[in-house]
């Protein structure tokens, strides 16, 4: 088995570690896809490899080129590598088409693009793809036809053919002198033909089943950043606000550009939420930093987990109008031109409550703000 279960993503991260163990340098290139879901995942994996002191290079992609070009100057002639870590990318690809898996290479995809290259989670044990339960529970049946496919070996049935008619023509008497024209008896011949004829109808079948899996077209998983949440849990790292919250962006930014539908991203809100209200519980009160004219004195002061919820399930997006609205005072829209640009084109509420939740993060957090993406990210 060469695909992880959701519950076992340590072994991955484990991999990660034994490999750095053997290696006096950098160990792990990330190739890391440019969308915001797989920036959050980065994020998330990098604050787990700073807290294990583990090196790491971190590579941008933008197509499968860069990957094949990292792959000859300087995977192939660096040893010190020892894995190789995909967010966003490569699982649609057989893997070994872009890199070249020499002995003591791991490769952990985590990749929210669907669907799988079945040579990436069913041929390979160097290869490890992270799954959020659609291989597991859906793909039984089609692990079986790729195996038959390419494990199964016609030139047995042939084989046994052979050795069968050698057998019934070695009689001494003149039948078997006759029988050894033809092979074997008839009714032996008509059975090894039915057979072979039955498992060339299950192999078609099989072939079917595979070919209707790469043409049902593309679609979305589990959003990378919270399956990257989901390994730190694992590894036992103390959740904070932070990470919540860029697994929070990550699985809204595949639910505002429409790769997930409404049902999809409810099961990442209910999850999400109870995190968050956990996060919260254990996050200290701290001031808020002053501010302008306008706010008054019983505004300076505010309980820092209250505030964070209210940033946190703001993200969640509730279906009513006003549920971003609990410090909209506090924002001076009228400062800001590229707020008041970016806030001019959203067309839902969940696209106006991520602009105003990240505005109010702005005044107490040093902020990197993009108005192309119409939401601003924390920089640390």
């Amino acid at each position: 088995m060469v695909y992880l279960s959701s519950t076992r993503y340590e072994d991955a991260y484990q991999r990660i570690v034994d490999g750095s163990a053997h290696s006096t340098g950098t160990s792990i290139l990330i190739f890391a896809s440019i969308d915001v879901d797989a920036i959050c995942g980065l994020r998330l994996l990098t604050t787990l490899l700073k807290r294990d002191s583990i090196g790491h290079k971190i590579i941008p992609v933008n197509n499968y080129s860069d990957i094949t070009q990292m792959n000859a100057t300087l995977i192939e002639s660096n040893l010190q590598i020892r894995t190789l870590v995909f967010l966003n990318c490569a699982a649609q690809v057989d893997i070994q088409d872009l890199v070249n898996l020499r002995d003591g290479l791991s490769v952990v995809i985590v990749d929210s693009h669907r669907p799988f290259n079945l040579y990436n989670v069913f041929w390979n044990e160097q290869v490890h793809c992270l799954d959020d339960g659609d291989v597991e529970k859906n793909m039984g049946e089609l692990r079986n036809a790729f195996e038959d496919i390419e494990f199964s070996n016609d030139t047995d049935d042939e084989s046994s053919d052979d050795e069968a008619g050698h057998k019934r023509g070695s009689d001494s008497d003149g039948e078997g002198k006759k029988r050894r024209k033809t092979g074997m008896d008839p009714d032996e011949f008509i059975r090894l033909q039915e057979q072979r004829a039955k498992k060339r109808e299950l192999r078609q079948y099989h072939q079917s089943l595979v070919q209707a899996y790469y043409a049902q077209g593309s679609y979305y998983g589990q959003s990378c950043a919270v399956s990257m949440l989901m390994l730190a849990e694992q590894m036992g790292m103390p959740l904070s606000a932070d990470l919540v919250w860029w697994a929070i962006v990550g699985a809204t930014s595949q639910y505002l550009l429409h790769q997930i539908d409404e049902t999809g991203y409810a099961l990442v809100v209910t999850r999400m939420r109870d995190l968050s209200r956990r996060v919260s519980l254990n996050s200290p009160s701290i001031p808020l930093p002053a501010a302008r004219d306008k706010t008054t004195e019983a505004r300076r002061s505010v309980n820092y987990s209250s505030s964070s919820q209210a940033l946190l399930d703001s993200q969640l997006g509730y279906p009513t109008d006003t549920a971003f609205t609990p410090y909209l005072d506090i924002v001076e829209e009228e400062d800001d031109e590229g707020y008041l640009k970016a806030r001019a084109g959203v067309s839902t509420a969940a696209e106006a409550g991520l602009l105003t939740s990240s505005k109010i993060a702005a005044q107490s957090a040093d902020i990197a703000e993009s108005s192309e993406l119409q939401f601003s990210l924390l920089r640390h």
